[in-house]
């Protein structure tokens, strides 16, 4: 056990321990640039299909930074629905990483020849197109695998050939685990990897086989080290999932969710994708399509909804009149098994520290929830501080608020595997 707490990045992006230094303090607005969600515009049977509906559950939740498929057909122009959407929500603040499907999916194809198009009718708000997503390269694997790499190096080939698309980020295919060992080296096609980690049933910090490290390890044998985008991650609610990817219940979904955004923020991905923003089907509780949303199939927000809305909202501080944040030092001393933390300058000069327990909430044999680990530890920050104010995540999606007693070792925290962030105000 380590007498003192703390976040240190490696050199390959892992997040560890290192005992007696601080933990690291980023930027507040650089980790709001790196949370987006998924959508599925082109689903007309939904509230997607609405660019009203959508719009303002994005400015509740505070994302502009917005995940869907390019579509392309011969019918396709800019007058098409779809882009009709798209155009609303760039209007609105938002940005699209959008998906280029390759011809190995058999049903969707964009020609990398089409991006300007693409790009207009989106009128300019594109900041990453991604190659094919999760190519499956087993079903023909005499073909499949060199028709994915020739779609990305068109791809990359067509925007980094365009003065106009030049400075669009070009993504990897989402390859998905058993497509791995056949893909093809990209490396040369790729700004960004693009990667898929569901950690499934497991917690978010999770060494099991939905540890994120994993993920980039294996995408980086065929890209090479890039920065990593995280175009989907997030847990589903399908409680009656048997097979493949399984479940949590939604109070378990609100408390994983803002430690995921954090972990794979902490681990160096650019952006982290939750999938999805609402439910695409209203199948019933065995069907996953119907329960990754943070919304319902009705628009009824989740816990989980509210829960990333306050992780954001605390975060999400405009600046006030130039002030700077200060620098502080802080530790975590006590009983810091499993502890984790990071923390956070905001543009209004307040210092905002995460501490949370990386321990699972969620019994997959039972599938019940646990109820929530605590540890006693202290937060000391130097130089002196006026007061901290703890905010403590619940799974509900909402936030319990309180003022923290300080002693001569600083202030007392008690320390769970529900999240709590700290104000620090100096």
């Amino acid at each position: 056990m380590l007498s003192t707490a703390s976040l240190l990045i490696t050199a390959t992006g892992s997040p560890v321990f290192g005992q007696g230094a601080a933990p690291r303090t980023f930027s507040a607005a650089e980790f709001v640039e790196s949370v987006g969600v998924c959508l599925h515009l082109s689903n007309r049977k939904s509230l997607y299909g609405n660019a009203d509906s959508v719009i303002p559950l994005l400015k509740d939740i505070g994302i502009v930074h917005v995940r869907d498929d390019a579509i392309f057909a011969s019918y396709v122009n800019r007058d098409y629905d779809f882009y009709k959407r798209v155009r609303a929500l760039v209007a609105a603040g938002c940005r699209f990483d959008l998906v280029c499907a390759d011809p190995v999916n058999g049903y969707l194809f964009m020609p990398p020849r089409r991006l300007q198009d693409v790009y207009d009718w989106c009128d300019q708000g594109v900041e990453i197109f991604e190659g094919g997503n999760e190519p499956d390269l087993l079903r023909k694997p005499n073909m499949n695998p060199a028709i994915s790499a020739e779609h990305q190096r068109a791809l990359f080939a067509a925007v980094k050939g365009n003065a106009k698309l030049r400075n669009i980020v070009v993504a990897s295919p989402s390859y998905i685990q058993r497509s791995l060992p056949l893909a093809e080296d990209i490396s040369d096609s790729v700004d960004w990897i693009n990667i898929h980690p569901y950690p499934g049933m497991e917690h978010p910090e999770t060494k099991g086989p939905g540890a994120l490290g994993g993920f980039v390890a294996a995408a980086e044998r065929f890209c090479g080290k890039k920065p990593v985008l995280i175009s989907e991650t997030g847990y589903h609610t399908a409680l009656q999932t048997t097979t493949g990817h399984l479940p949590v219940s939604e109070e378990i979904k609100a408390r994983y969710l803002p430690r995921l955004l954090l972990w794979n923020f902490m681990s160096g991905a650019k952006r982290s994708y939750i999938y999805e923003l609402i439910d695409s089907n209203n199948n019933g509780p065995a069907d996953k399509e119907s329960h990754f949303g943070l919304i319902s199939f009705d628009g009824t927000p989740k816990p989980s909804f509210g829960a990333v809305k306050q992780l954001l909202g605390l975060l999400n501080r405009p600046a006030a009149g130039g002030k700077p944040a200060a620098k502080v030092q802080i530790s975590i001393a006590g009983n810091t098994q499993d502890v984790w933390s990071v923390a956070f300058a905001r543009g209004d000069g307040v210092q905002v520290v995460f501490v949370w327990l990386g321990v699972p909430g969620w019994d997959p044999n039972a599938r019940a929830m646990r109820p929530p680990v605590t540890r006693d530890v202290s937060l000391a920050v130097a130089p002196g501080v006026r007061a901290a104010t703890a905010y403590q995540f619940q799974d509900n999606g909402t936030l319990v608020k309180r003022a923290l007693d300080k002693s001569a070792g600083g202030f007392a925290l008690t320390a769970s595997d529900q999240l709590t962030a700290v104000e620090i105000s100096l």
